[in-house]
Order: structure tokens, then sequence, then C-alpha cells
């Protein structure tokens, strides 16, 4: 059945009328047809329903950039080599406050909104933590009506698909453009020559000319992006690399030299084909820097272009005398909540893993790029020493243990050996602990496969426990941790990174600290290498416990002998794990102490979300814009 035959097209681009938008959905259906208009399933309504929301973003793009056109203010543009979008759909309805009337217009379909937003893929323009504080710098822009632009690279692929076979993780080309994408327009009228190689030429007058190499063209794609609750909508211009039509050897081409050809134009493809692309070679590395004098130059020359077609002619000091961290009406509330989030995330591991975990026990999650620094290592360490203590209990010890399901989640570098081999120990825990009747109602082990914006917005909410155990000092600061902890969770982690701040602002008693600090690090390998270093029985019992094959016949012997001896970087236990895991377990333990007493954890929970305001990104891009960048809102009137 067409959407037609449901409801009747009619174009309605900026009202906000349930029957209207539906008739504008319908009219996508019809008139802007990806498919068939003979069919509307869940996949046609997503597209349908993001390009009759993308016209209320052209409408408020196209006013804001006549606004600041208008009103000439100094702007700000952002580059970056990653964006971390998540979906858009949800993102766009939300920040225009027209959620509810779409979902009621979606209604009429007999579709659920939810449902509908779920048929959109994360755009695949980033990885980790650099590519989502860039996302959310660019929300916030917008929001505080700052005259600003983002650039980016238009990637085909991104990083890459993570999925979890016997063998650990396999990387799959992720395309996510394989049908389109409904959120960008292409700009054919904004084309810059890129050149690569050649050499600079002097004439007799003594001007430069740069020649010879390659030229390759950048191509324009803008994104609009939405501020909250305000008019203005600013852009993301993302580049994709071109070859001319000029470049295609058609002689070649017709004597067989078909690969000869098109030469250029598949160097031009492999510009923006891959996030982050394997530098493990020299190709490799020239790859990445070509990638990243692309970005530069064509930003430049766009920014450098539009200066010049420019004319070139608070908060109240009244605080609330009512604090609510104890109030029994909130708790029971904020406990129903968690519950709620905790129960939608169970399902979620379900379908994606066929695992089952409870939700009423603590769920302990770990989720951001596999990194032998960030000590995914240490995590499973522990979860396997929990595991063995749990399997020498009695059956009536362990009903008095805190029930834990860890969850582990992120990629990793297709060629970093080691991280893969992370990937592999934490799936083969979980295969063992999760099939064992007798602890299994007490521990859970769960790989999250594929982590994304996507899946951080189902597993962020649920959690309660989080791990950001990074070797103190390795951190640039990172910003999932300010994530969890708005979300009411607890964490667990060394004074490292953004780390550091959350703790002054929750409250040392709501944080759960461990571990060597910074200005230890340094003498603790050195002591290392002088072989001063004496393991805790506890760290040797996990190790060997790995060794003895209990989880599979993997050899893990690379892995774990990354813990041993005295030297070298990836040996000698560089990231001291080895040193940190006594505290880290004693850490651990106080956790499940803690979480026994419900109370007191609810009121851990509300204190970590009421202490998280410091790390919104609008505060940081507004104190940005005062003392950095010196330029103002420029709201549309």
């Amino acid at each position: 059945m067409s959407a037609a035959d449901k409801v009747k097209p009619a174009a309605s681009p900026a009202s906000e009328d349930p029957s209207a938008i539906a008739g504008n959905i319908s009219y996508h259906a019809q008139y802007s047809p990806h498919f068939s208009p003979l069919a509307f399933g869940p996949e046609q309504a997503f597209y349908a329903t993001a390009e009759s929301v993308r016209d209320h973003l052209l409408q408020r793009w196209n006013d804001t950039y006549l606004h600041f056109h208008k009103t000439d203010p100094k702007q700000t543009y952002y580059l970056s080599m990653e964006y971390l979008q998540g979906r858009a759909l949800t993102n766009a309805v939300g920040n225009l406050a027209i959620t509810g009337a779409y979902a009621d217009a979606l209604k009429k379909f007999g579709y659920e909104l939810e449902a509908i937003a779920g048929q959109e893929r994360d755009a695949a323009l980033g990885n980790g933590g650099l590519g989502r504080l860039a996302s959310c710098f660019l929300d916030s822009m917008a929001t505080l009506n700052l005259p600003s632009w983002g650039y980016g690279l238009r990637y085909r692929y991104g990083l890459f698909k993570q999925r979890i076979a016997k063998e650990g993780q396999e990387e799959i080309a992720e395309d996510w453009l394989d049908k389109f994408s409904p959120w960008e327009i292409v700009r054919h009228d904004v084309v810059y020559p890129i050149r690569f190689f050649g050499h600079v030429e002097i004439s007799p007058d003594g001007k430069r000319k740069w020649a010879g190499g390659e030229v390759l063209n950048a191509l324009a794609y803008d994104v609009p992006i939405p501020g909250y609750k305000t008019k203005n909508a600013i852009s993301l211009r993302l580049w994709d690399a071109t070859a001319t039509a000029e470049d295609f050897n058609l002689f070649q081409f017709n004597d067989g030299q078909y690969e000869s050809a098109a030469q250029l134009h598949s160097r031009a493809q492999q510009i923006c084909a891959v996030l982050y692309p394997g530098d493990a070679t020299e190709e490799g590395k020239l790859l990445r820097l070509k990638q990243q004098y692309f970005l530069c130059s064509a930003s430049l020359q766009d920014i450098i272009f539009r200066f010049k077609e420019r004319k070139a002619d608070r908060v109240s000091g009244k605080w609330t005398r009512y604090t609510f961290a104890d109030d029994e009406k909130l708790h029971a509330e904020w406990a129903a909540a968690k519950l709620a989030s905790k129960k939608r995330l169970a399902k979620h591991v379900l379908d994606v893993t066929g695992v089952t975990i409870d939700p009423d026990s603590l769920f302990d999650i770990q989720i951001k790029r596999i990194h032998e620094y960030k000590r995914q290592l240490m995590n499973i360490l522990g979860a396997v020493y929990r595991y063995k203590k749990l399997k020498e209990m009695s059956a009536a010890d362990r009903q008095k243990v805190t029930p834990r399901t860890v969850m582990v989640g992120g990629k990793a570098f297709a060629t970093y050996t080691n991280a893969k081999r992370i990937v592999k120990l934490v799936n083969d825990v979980g295969a063992v602990v999760n099939n064992d009747a007798d602890v299994n109602k007490y521990l859970k082990v769960v790989f999250i496969p594929n982590y994304n914006v996507s899946v951080a917005e189902v597993l962020i909410p649920g959690s309660e426990l989080s791990q950001h155990i990074s070797t103190a000092g390795m951190e640039a600061s990172g910003t999932s941790n300010m994530k969890f902890s708005l979300n009411g969770c607890v964490i667990i982690g060394t004074l490292d990174g953004a780390n550091v701040e959350i703790r002054e602002e929750v409250g040392q008693d709501n944080f759960f600290l461990f571990g060597a600090k910074a200005d230890q690090v340094a003498g603790l390998r050195k002591d290392r290498e002088n072989g001063l270093f004496k393991p805790d029985p506890r760290f040797e019992e996990a190790k060997q416990f790995i060794r003895s094959g209990a989880f599979g016949t993997y050899d893990y012997t690379p892995l774990l002998d990354s813990l041993e001896g005295n030297t070298g970087f990836g040996r000698g236990d560089y990231f001291l794990v080895g040193y940190d895991f006594p505290s880290y377990i004693d850490a651990q333990a106080r956790v499940d102490e803690a979480y026994k007493d419900k109370k007191k954890w609810v009121k851990m929970s509300i204190l970590n979300t009421a202490g998280s305001g410091k790390f919104s990104s609008d505060r940081t891009i507004d104190q940005y814009a005062k003392e950095i960048w010196g330029i103002s809102a420029c709201p549309v009137p």
C-alpha cells in the first residue's frame, strides 16, 4: 500500500500541524521518491519523514545565513577530522520542538516515531570522543546562536562496522551512503581545486607558480545543524574528493588499460574512503597526510572566499533553598526511571547478543575505543578474578554477593593486534561465564558489538557504574565519562583526564578512585625496569587462570606477555595494569558494598547528575566565544 492510499499528498514544508505534516510526508513519498511509490514500508517512511523534517531545517538554515550575511558578524570555523553525530532525525525534531507533531503524523500511517527513527543509519563520520565532542560543539554553537561553521570530510565507509565472530573482531566496510543521506545538500556551486605534489616555478618578474603534480576537486556537501529551541541552524560542510572528466584517459580505457585510465579518479576516491586508514605503511602515512591537507586546503579556500564575499564596506543570582538529593519521592522516581532504562538496555543486549541479563543486577559498563592505555584488559582481568572467586565460594556465600553485569564495547583498530586480542578475550570469558549455571545469576560478561552513538543512547542511560580506568596521565580528557555522570552513573576511575574535574564537581564520596597518580607513573616504570615491582597475588591468579585454558584454546600468551618482563614498550607492563590491579580490586569491593545500600546509591546517582552542569558543551562554547573567539550571538529575529 502506498503512502497516498493512507494520507493525501500535499506539500506543506513549514507546517507544524500533524495532519499537514502527514500530507507532506506522503508528498515526499510520492514526488521525491527513492523507492517505488507503490510501497510505504518502514524504510520508505523514514526517508520521506526525514525529507519532510529537512524542509523545516532548510527554511531555518536559509534564514540564518541570510541574517549572517546582512548583519556581517565575526564568525568562527571549526575543523575536525571526525564528527560522531548519531541519528539526525530524533535530534532534529527534538531541537525544532516538533517531536509530538511528527509522532502524531506518523500514526496516521500506522507507524511509531521511535520505530521509524530506528531505520536511520548512524553517519559514519567519526569514531571516538573527538568526533562526539565536535558534534556536541556544533549543536551548542547553533543553540547559542553563534555565527559558526563546521568543516569535515565526507567519508564513505567511516571506520568500519564491527562483527564478533568465533575468531574475534572482524572489520566490515560500513557503506552508510549505499542509498543516500536525506540530510545533506550537495553544493555543485562550491568546488575548490586541491593540489598535491608538484613544484614551484619562479617567473622573471619574481612571481611564483605552483606547477605539476596532481589536482583534485573538493566538492561541498552541507548538513544543517539546528539549535535547540532557536531559529538558528548552522552548517556542517563536508568535503568529498573528485576528479574531473578531463582526468579520465579515454584513449587508455579504449585500449584496454582500464586501471591506468582512471588512476586519478581512484586516488580521489581514496581520500574520503575511510576514517583513519591504516598507517603502518608509507602509503598509509601518505594517505592520512593527504586527508588532513585536503580538509585544511578546501576549508581555508572556502573561508577566504566567503570572507571576501561578505560586506566589505545570563544566570539569575537567586538560588533555590531547596535541595532534593535526600527527597524520598525523588528517590522513588529516580530509581524507577533508571530501572526502565536498564530494562531497555537488557532488551538491546538480548537482541544483539542473545544474552539475557538481569535488570536488577549492577550494570557495570566500559564503552570506548579499545586500547591498551584505556585498560579494558584490567577490566576483564578483574571480571576473571571475580569469576574465579565465585567458583570457589559455597552456594550460600554466593547469595551474599552483589550480582553484576559487566558490559564492554568499542572497536579495535584493524591493525592493532593486542587490542583485537582484548576483544576476543572479553567474548571468550563471556561465553564461559554466561553459560556457567553455578555463577551466571551473580555475574554476566557481555561484549556489545558495533558501538556507535545510537548504541550509546541505550547503554549510557541504563548504566550504574562506568569504568574510566586509563593509566594516569595518558588520557587527554575523555568525554564519555561526562555523559555517564550526567545520566546518574557513578564512575570508578583513576585521576586521569576529565575524571579529575568530575570528581571535584560530584564530590569525592560519589566517585570510586584507585590507582597511581600521573606524577608517579614515570618512577613506577623505572622501578619496573630495575626489577623492583612485586606483583599482587590476585593479579597473578587472574593471569594464570586465563593461561590455564579456562576460557578456551585461543593462545593469549602474546597479550598476557605484554604484562610481563621489565622493559620495552608493550612489554614490562608499560600501562601499569599490574601496579594498579590491587587498588582496582579493592575499589570494586567498595562498589559492591555501596550498591547494597540502595538509598545511598540513588543519592550518589542524583549527585553525579547534579554535579555535571560544568561539562555542558553549551557552557564550554559560551566561554570559548567570550574568552577566545571574541564572537557574539547572532539570533535570527
